[in-house]
Formats: structure tokens, C-alpha cells, sequence
């Protein structure tokens, strides 16, 4: 059947009273392509117990940024050397308290000397957006050299030279 679930980000059932969960009331079922990008969120504007969703359909894809200790690469021969140089192997851990500082300690040695043994230029990253209609003619184009491939029928391989042409001129039309 090909349906996909698309469910929100977080509840859109806030209870007031104690004794009830929060809880997702609203899904999408869907028959959207993988190639279709499409976003969902919750509408946080209403001061209700119940929060709506949004899905959006052919938006552009956006790029989800990972929270990471570097900015670039790391050496990591340095940033050993650094961990060992810097860290506290022997520290006391009699109280809650000393447990919380040596937890402290170890977290903000491995955070410098990640800093420090990090380059400050981060890898290049692809930050092209595709628009809609190429991705379709590319999908096109694919799935008609598979089927060519797998055919060799010489009607198929004019279908995909057309396919391959049609997606160009429109590449250069950008």
C-alpha cells in the first residue's frame, strides 16, 4: 500500500491535570513520494491543552545542523596527549559534592582539549538545495536507465537519452 506515518516532533496533548500523560493525538497518513520533502511542527501559539500540527509538502529540505565539541577535525594524537596531561586520576569521592566537581573537572578537560586539538576550519559541506522539478527529472532519469538496463530494448534507451537531455538543458537553464 506504501503509506508512510508521519507523526509530530512532540505532544500535541497537554493535560492539565496531574494524573493524565502527555500524549500524541494527531498523525498524518501519507502516500507522499520519498523524493517530496515535507516538514512537520506543532503550533505552539494556542493556550489550550491541545496543541495543532502543520505539515508542510514541498518544502525545502533543511539542513539539520549536529551539535558537536569541534568545529573541523580533530588530531587526535594531540587531544590524547592533552587528556592525559590535564586529567585528575586520583581525586576524592568521599560526597556527593566532590563526585559533582571531579565530574565537572573530567567534562571541561575533554571539552578544552577538544578545543584545542581541533583545527578551527570546519570540513566543506554540500549546501546545495535541489529545486523541485530537478529532483523529479532526476528520478525520472534513473528509474528509466534501470529500466533500460534491464530490458536493452532500444525504445527504452530513447526514453532515457530523452530523460538525460530533458535533465541537462534544464541544469543549465539554473
Amino acid at each position: 500500500m506504501n503509506n508512510s506515518v508521519i507523526s509530530p516532533p512532540s505532544p500535541t496533548y497537554w493535560p492539565s491535570h496531574c494524573n493524565r500523560l502527555l500524549d500524541i493525538l494527531d498523525i498524518f497518513v501519507s502516500k507522499i513520494p520519498n523524493h517530496i520533502h515535507s516538514t512537520i511542527s506543532n503550533l505552539n501559539d494556542l493556550s489550550s491543552d491541545y496543541t495543532p500540527i502543520y505539515l508542510e509538502v514541498g518544502a525545502w529540505a533543511t539542513k539539520q545542523i549536529k551539535p558537536s565539541l569541534t568545529s573541523g577535525r580533530v588530531n587526535w594524537p594531540k587531544f590524547r596527549k592533552l587528556v592525559s596531561v590535564n586529567i585528575n586520576l586520583k581525586p576524592s569521592l568521599k560526597t556527593t559534592s566532590e563526585i559533582d566537581s571531579a565530574i565537572l573537572s573530567l567534562t571541561c578537560t575533554i571539552q578544552n582539549s577538544a578545543s584545542a586539538a581541533s583545527s578551527n576550519h570546519p570540513p566543506p559541506r554540500n549546501n546545495t538545495n535541489i529545486p523541485a522539478h530537478i529532483m523529479l527529472l532526476l528520478a525520472d532519469k534513473r528509474r528509466a536507465r534501470t529500466q533500460w538496463h534491464r530490458s536493452k530494448y532500444p525504445s527504452d534507451k530513447a526514453t532515457f537519452n530523452y530523460l538525460k537531455n530533458k535533465l541537462n538543458k534544464a541544469i543549465l537553464k539554473l
